[in-house]
């Protein structure tokens, strides 16, 4: 799946004008960190770019660069992850989405170590937090961190050979990465067009008159549509669970682990019963008192 993306955010009829000019699908978006270069990225934008038929996007939050060496440090990368998360979260954002972290090329060279601390703490906090950490960068960072236990997920590979589309590449076939590195779908995006030297001269790229990067991407590193968090159960729970509650002399209801209805009102143990016509549990001589009792009882198992 081809994308673009730029610092600078279109708006959103030139952003899909842009799309169908590559042919592509995508717009990687800004989201925000200690280092952004981005603007106009917000999530009202985004919400403009789906109503002209713009889905998927990757996500980018721009974490420490060189100007901050001395916060490349793992506890520091654990704290930007977490802010990353929550940004995501205002965009609509949550579990089992994934998100990159930017790694310039010039702040792994001035900390080689450290850019990667920073990047595998980082990558920690995401993962806590139930999204999928990836990670853009140059190939030396790339290969660096694949050592490490904790590295990302998947990554975004920054390596520019052209200037324009080329529909025929691929993220899995990227000139001078070892195919087996993030190897598996899902593990690769791939920046591989863009403005640079060639021959002393600098050759732009452009697509619908801006200055763009041109990108191909497997479709499991894009986000998709966004909406409100999934509630989660307790961690204990196990699908084949059952818990009871019975009040003297009658049973009133039950309720399976992996699938239970949320306790939080009186009303949710009533939804039950009705739920269950037309042949419902007996009827609950249930209070407000008595349900609390019971979610404490449920709460301290």
């Amino acid at each position: 799946m081809h994308g673009l993306d730029r610092a600078a955010a279109p708006s959103a009829a030139k952003a899909k004008e842009m799309l169908d000019e590559i042919g592509g699908s995508w717009w990687n978006v800004y989201i925000g960190g200690p280092s952004s270069g981005g603007s106009g990225w917000t999530p009202a934008l985004l919400e403009e770019y789906k109503a002209h038929g713009i889905r998927r996007f990757l996500l980018t939050y721009v974490g420490r660069q060189d100007k901050q060496v001395h916060l490349l440090t793992a506890n520091q990368g654990r704290k930007d992850g977490v802010d990353a998360c929550q940004i995501a979260a205002r965009f609509g954002y949550h579990e089992g989405t994934p998100i990159c972290l930017d790694l310039e090329q010039r702040t792994f060279e001035a900390a080689s170590s450290g850019s990667l601390d920073y990047v595998c703490g980082w990558c920690d906090a995401v993962r806590a937090q139930g999204l999928r950490p990836g990670l853009y960068a140059n190939r030396p960072a790339l290969v660096a961190v694949a050592s490490r236990a904790n590295r990302p997920d998947w990554v975004w590979v920054a390596s520019w050979i052209g200037h324009s589309v080329d529909p025929g590449l691929h993220p899995h076939r990227i000139r001078h990465l070892d195919d087996g590195l993030w190897s598996e779908a899902g593990q690769r995006a791939w920046q591989y067009a863009g403005a640079f030297k060639e021959n002393g001269v600098l050759k732009a790229c452009r697509v619908g008159g801006f200055d763009v990067d041109i990108n191909v991407a497997d479709s499991e590193c894009l986000a998709g549509e966004a909406g409100p968090p999934q509630p989660k159960l307790p961690s204990h729970l196990e699908e084949d669970d059952m818990f009871t509650f019975s009040s003297p002399g009658q049973p009133t209801f039950f309720v399976a682990g992996g699938r239970a209805v949320g306790l939080n009102e009186l009303s949710d143990l009533q939804a039950i019963q009705a739920a269950l016509k037309p042949a419902p549990l007996p009827d609950l001589a249930l209070d407000a008192d008595t349900f609390q009792a019971f979610v404490r009882a449920f709460r301290a198992d």
